[in-house]
């Protein structure tokens, strides 16, 4: 069972008029592979560097309600090239940003 992120996320992106992004799907998009094959092949560090600059990327682009994977806000390194204007609902729901 889940935590909700998509649904939420969803939902608030059809109520603001942007698109949902869940940085999970991303991730395994760039990498070719799902997460957990990730971890087996490179180890964590390698998976919270990729998550880092894909998240990173994701607050860069366009408008966009993201789902933020439970691990990313405790990864350590992320803040500096995080843009500061940014709101979540929490430490690992939706996050939005909007220009």
């Amino acid at each position: 069972m889940g935590a909700g992120k998509t649904t939420v996320g969803r939902l608030l992106a059809a109520k603001l008029g942007v698109p949902f992004t869940d940085s999970d799907h991303v991730i395994e998009a760039r990498a070719g592979k799902p997460i957990p094959r990730v971890f087996a092949d490179e180890g964590e560090p390698a998976f919270r560097q990729l998550e880092h600059e894909v998240i990173a990327d994701l607050l860069h682009g366009e408008d966009t309600v993201l789902a933020l994977g439970g691990g990313a806000p405790a990864h350590e390194a992320p803040a500096p090239s995080w843009p500061r204007r940014r709101s979540r609902s929490s430490t690992s729901g939706p996050a939005t940003r909007r220009r």
